[in-house]
């Protein structure tokens, strides 16, 4: 519950958070975990998440053991995280296509420099 909590407060305090960086930084430690966690499923994972009763039960617990949360509703805490979620997944997902347009550049720049040095060859013969 404090996961959640830090999510929430973090969010409502910091307007200019990194989401790619915090998408990387997540990738990393599943990496390191050796779990596979497809970012299509953190949608469907929240709600099911947001439905539970049982952590509803927990968020009540923590309210009572952490003064400091007892104003915010469940609900409240469930809407952050699954905001926060989409920001990290798009970001992602921006990275990923980032990723892909430089790797396209690239390869357009290889061919584009053996077709010169091939015509170059080609000239000198």
């Amino acid at each position: 519950m404090k996961d959640l909590y830090d999510i929430h407060f973090l969010t409502k305090m910091n307007k200019k958070i990194n989401y790619d960086h915090v998408n990387q930084a997540i990738s990393n430690t599943l990496d390191q975990r050796k779990m596979a966690i497809p970012e299509a499923a953190y949608s469907s994972i929240l709600h099911s998440l947001s439905q539970s009763e049982y952590q509803r039960v927990q968020w009540n617990k923590f309210q009572v053991e952490n003064v400091y949360a007892t104003s915010i509703p469940f609900k409240e805490i469930m809407e952050s995280v699954m905001n926060f979620s989409e920001h990290v997944v798009t970001a992602g997902q921006l990275t990923l296509e980032n990723r892909i347009s430089k790797a396209k550049e690239q390869a357009r720049i290889q061919n584009k420099n053996l077709k010169n040095n091939r015509e170059d060859h080609d000239i000198i013969k």
